[in-house]
């Protein structure tokens, strides 16, 4: 869930192209998923309790 080169490189200059093209466009890029404290959480939690299958 970490940033790749795809967030890192490929989504801003892909937004900066169409905010190039589409006067009065307004993107903002949040933070990947996977670096959000409650996402984080949520993946430790649902670790911790896991059981395996089968």
């Amino acid at each position: 869930m970490a940033a790749g080169s795809h967030v890192k490189k490929d989504l801003p200059r892909l937004a900066a192209d169409a905010i190039g093209r589409y006067e009065g466009l307004l993107i903002e890029l949040a933070a990947p998923v996977g670096e959000a404290e409650s996402v984080l959480a949520a993946m430790a939690d649902y670790a911790i309790g896991a059981k395996p299958e089968g």
